[in-house]
């Protein structure tokens, strides 16, 4: 009974249906395990040899159970250890039963069955099963089996930026792989000369068990065999044994050597390409000829925010667009022409636009809602004005932007897979310390969460247990990333509460599809930015979300809401027919969301209109922008079963305030002079 593969797992808890929970479930995976109901009985299980690994409850009869691994730490005891607990760690307690006291797993009562043994399994992979033929009591749990589905989808991304995005990944990996390989080497080195440091041996598995995803996600593929192989290998490394141990450790050194050399390999590689440089995480639009501004735009502080495409012909572009800059040669009448093509050409009626006016020339407010002008550049350009509305172009709807929040203890992993997230203008968070997340996700507010299965001390199963425990957080949608892929692991991750798990080593393609398809496809996502698939705006849930966000941002400054309503839509019903009333009133919705700035918000209500807001916009400007917007949309025809006819719309604007004023307030009074405006034949009426 000396091969720690056959040894027994101790179960330290003075509650006897716990233990023989966690003995059952143990027993019915083919472990061996041993009951102690207080802290002197585990002592003489210890003393015996007999455990492999002891799992502790916190709550322990005349002491606690950290107190007790205190004591075992310090009689020189490295058995590895899983500590339970009712409570949840926070990161003091988490600290110390990490980095003072040895813990291998952090797990919270009550255990999810399937995930806790998963959990056990990854932390004994090598144990030496045994069949039970008695009966185990304790009813057999009914574990719905959960298949991915999916097919390869095309990956649309342009492949000059992924490949120096990954090239720069390499790069700062690159840099601290020889010190982390080092520690490697010393650490199996320690151990070797001392087979009872298990803790030598047991972080050193650690850092092969890191280097094999991470390098093997940066095509760094055989430093990651390597790793791996190691890793493996001391899995099997037993001081008590001596058959075939010898053969083990030559093994190992061999890969060790194997893998000095592809690192230094790689870094020799490294150093002769000196044409690294990262890849933009934008694209931005300029349509201009004068040699200034195209010079300009190629300063390297603009360049290190967005690649710059410079095209008059759109229909010749491919590249997706994130926002524009528009030189005007003539007036500011020539900007709603352009604003109209840009976004009807990106599909993108919110799309930042910034407008270069000519020399002695400037744009009037109206004009600047009527053309969806964010940013308004006079002449002479300065490269310093020009590196500004970069960042606000590009800064424009930050709040909409896919939110992730990527969990991985290995911190140029985390970089790494932000990098990639990011050239899909998705805005990231990292973590590399479980016991942060949950506050992390309280205060970033992730649309989704990437996070890796084996962490030290707290794996990605507790992390996501706990987040499903929060019902604020329920339809947060959880992808692990994991190198386990038999059918326990994916029970065990659903188990967890997973939504999709991605297998390492990472394939770009795949991490960027399948996070964009939980993205698009995630209740939560559409409740707080959904779209109408009708009309291209916003749903009426999504909207209020985000003006409830922009009010409280706005707090200060003028913020305008306009209730616009197609006029007589009910006799238009009537007389042209409801689809022909309501393809009117749609249309009049998507000419005015062509005309808003990327920072305005507009959703439809009903058949009948529409609400718009607008941020930092006087109520007077917006009041004179409708009424001119109102003259074009009375020239419009539409087609009636009576051949064409002509509509017009009214509209009411409100302006806050007061401190009192409230979001709903601003839209209750503009939908009151709305309707003050249109049975008064007004137009446009403002809210006193």
């Amino acid at each position: 009974m000396n091969n720690p593969q056959s040894k027994a797992i101790l179960v330290l808890d003075d509650d006897s249906y716990f233990r023989n929970l966690v003995s059952n479930l143990l027993k019915r995976k083919g472990y061996r395990t041993i009951e102690a109901s207080n802290p002197e009985e585990a002592n003489r299980i210890l003393a015996t040899k007999e455990a492999a690994l002891a799992i502790v409850d916190y709550r322990l009869p005349k002491t606690d159970g950290m107190s007790w691994i205190a004591q075992l730490r310090q009689a020189g005891g490295n058995i590895p250890i899983v500590f339970c607990s009712g409570q949840r760690a926070d990161a003091a307690l988490f600290n110390k039963l990490r980095n003072v006291l040895g813990v291998s797993l952090i797990l919270q009562k009550p255990i999810i069955p399937a995930t806790f043994v998963q959990q056990i399994e990854d932390l004994l992979p090598n144990y030496e099963k045994v069949d039970h033929q008695e009966e185990v009591a304790w009813n057999t749990i009914s574990q719905k089996r959960q298949s991915l589905q999916g097919q390869k989808t095309t990956f649309a991304q342009s492949k000059e930026s992924l490949a120096n995005l990954l090239k720069d990944a390499t790069e700062e990996y690159l840099k601290e792989l020889d010190g982390i390989w080092k520690d490697l080497v010393r650490l199996i080195n320690e151990f070797n000369n001392n087979t009872e440091n298990m803790q030598a041996l047991s972080e050193a598995m650690r850092i092969a068990h890191t280097i094999r995803g991470t390098a093997g996600s940066l095509n760094l593929g055989e430093i990651g065999n390597c790793a791996g192989k190691l890793e493996d290998l001391m899995r099997n490394l037993d001081p008590d044994k001596s058959t075939d141990q010898e053969v083990i450790w030559s093994e190992v050194i061999r890969k060790l050597a194997d893998g000095t050399s592809a690192v230094q390999a790689a870094l020799l590689t490294r150093n002769a390409n000196e044409d690294i440089t990262p890849g933009a995480i934008a694209n931005i639009l300029v349509l201009s000829s004068a040699p200034e501004v195209l010079t300009l735009m190629q300063a390297p502080d603009i360049v290190s925010m967005a690649n710059v495409i410079v095209d008059k012909d759109t229909t010749k572009l491919s590249a997706r667009i994130d926002a524009a800059i528009i030189d005007l040669s003539k007036s500011e009448k020539e900007g709603w022409a352009w604003a109209r093509e840009i976004r009807n050409y990106a599909s993108n009626m919110r799309l930042p636009l910034a407008f270069i006016m000519p020399q002695g020339e400037t744009m009037a407010e109206e004009a600047k809602i009527l053309c969806g002008a964010s940013v308004v550049i006079e002449r002479p350009v300065l490269g310093n004005i020009l590196q500004d509305a970069v960042f606000q172009l590009l800064s424009i709807g930050f709040e909409n932007q896919p939110r992730i929040l990527v969990v991985d203890d290995d911190e140029v992993l985390t970089r790494f897979v932000s990098g990639l997230l990011q050239t899909e203008r998705m805005f990231t968070q990292t973590a590399n310390n479980p016991i942060t997340v949950p506050d992390l996700v309280a205060e970033f507010h992730p649309d989704l969460i990437l996070m890796d299965v084996m962490m030290p001390v707290m794996t990605g199963y507790e992390v996501c247990r706990y987040i499903r425990e929060n019902p604020d957080w329920i339809d947060i949608p959880v992808l692990f990333v994991t190198s386990q892929t038999s059918t326990e692991s994916r029970s065990a991750a659903f188990a967890a509460g997973a939504t999709d798990f991605l297998t390492k080593p990472i394939v770009p393609e795949e991490l960027i599809t399948r996070v964009s398809t939980h993205i698009k496809t995630s209740a939560r996502r559409q409740k707080s930015h959904g779209i109408e698939p009708e009309s291209g705006l916003l749903s009426m849930e999504a909207f209020m979300n985000q003006y409830t966000l922009l009010f409280e941002l706005n707090k200060g400054r003028p913020i305008s809401v306009a209730s616009v309503s197609i006029d007589n839509f009910d006799e238009l019903s009537l007389l042209q027919g409801m689809q022909a009333a309501k393809h009117a009133s749609l249309q009049l919705s998507r000419l005015l969301s062509i005309g808003l700035r990327g920072e305005d918000l507009i959703c439809r209500y009903g058949d009948q209109g529409c609400i718009i807001v607008f941020a930092g916009m006087e109520a007077q400007t917006v009041s004179s922008a409708l009424q001119i917007a109102q003259e074009g949309f009375s020239q419009i025809g539409f087609g009636g079963p009576d051949g064409e006819f002509k509509t017009n719309f009214s509209a009411g604007v409100a302006q806050n305030k007061n401190s009192t004023d409230t979001a709903e307030v601003l839209i209750q009074a503009a939908y009151r002079s709305m309707i003050k405006a249109r049975n008064n034949k007004l137009g446009v009426a403002l809210a006193t």
